[in-house]
């Protein structure tokens, strides 16, 4: 049962200020997990954090660094990859390449052509 984009709260857990530390434990391998954090007071909940992407490596148990795909705080207008101005120059990188490759191939051809006409009028 493969779900995607599945969203649900597994637990709500309120600390003493004393020890602002929480340890989560039992968690599963391959699973993305996104954290958010309040501060209560006398006076009501303060804002929601911006939300922590955590994720277990399956195969090292390690916490993967390398499976944040958007900035931390989840706008995808902060993507370098979404930003126009990298699109357009990564556009142009591959553009001048394929017409870089299509002039040496012209060239080769060129050349090749002029050898065997002067190899023809040797005969």
């Amino acid at each position: 049962d493969l779900r995607s984009n599945y969203s649900k709260l597994l637990s709500n857990v309120t600390i003493d200020a004393s020890s602002p530390n929480l340890l989560l434990a039992n968690l599963t391998e391959g699973v993305t997990y996104t954290v958010s954090m309040a501060a209560a007071t006398e006076l009501g909940m303060g804002p929601f954090s911006n939300p922590a992407t955590l994720r277990l490596d399956p195969v090292t148990k390690q916490l993967d660094q390398s499976s944040v795909r958007y900035p931390i705080n989840h706008e995808v207008g902060d993507d370098i990859l979404t930003k126009p101005w990298f699109i357009a120059v990564l556009g142009t990188i591959l553009a001048l390449m394929m017409v870089s490759f299509g002039a040496m191939v012209f060239v080769k051809r060129k050349q090749m052509m002029m050898k065997q006409s002067a190899l023809a009028a040797l005969r």
